[in-house]
């Protein structure tokens, strides 16, 4: 089949194909890149200078939205936070209310108090009456602690 007239013809009008289709491309290609030496100058040096002004102009007020958003964020996550305590205090008092508990007793009373706790309250000057208040105990109970203390 190597030796037929007419495969060597179509051979070579393949080959010739090939060659006028890459001598056409490569024509084009290169007016392009004559009708924009500018452009490529301009992608060689990097972008334009009217380009960063607005550019850093974008990127600064977005920043401040950025900011402005975390700034949101962060309020509104504060506010759930306190509803969120506020609803499990809520649900506790219902739950007390529901076992037959004086629902505005808090339940301070069934976690032990920390004597340290009480002693650095009393070394900055707080009373037994204020120290009962801020840790929902009775006064005896706070007042016995800070005998203790001076006992030991």
């Amino acid at each position: 089949m190597g030796d037929s007239p007419l495969f060597t013809a179509l051979l070579l009008a393949g080959i010739a194909l090939v060659t006028v289709s890459l001598l056409l491309r490569l024509q084009r290609y290169r007016r392009r890149q004559r009708g924009k030496p500018m452009a490529q100058a301009q992608r060689q040096a990097g972008p334009s200078r009217a380009a960063p002004t607005e550019v850093n102009r974008w990127e600064v007020q977005m920043h401040e939205t950025a900011r402005e958003l975390m700034a949101q964020l962060d309020s509104k996550i504060s506010v759930l936070r306190a509803m969120v305590a506020e609803a499990d205090r809520a649900a506790a008092r219902l739950q007390r209310a529901q076992a037959g508990v004086d629902p505005d007793i808090e339940t301070a009373d069934q976690r032990p108090v920390d004597p340290d706790e009480v002693a650095m309250l009393a070394d900055y000057g707080h009373s037994a009456v204020e120290i009962a208040q801020r840790l929902g105990r009775p006064v005896g109970h706070i007042e016995e602690i800070l005998s203790q203390r001076g006992r030991s």
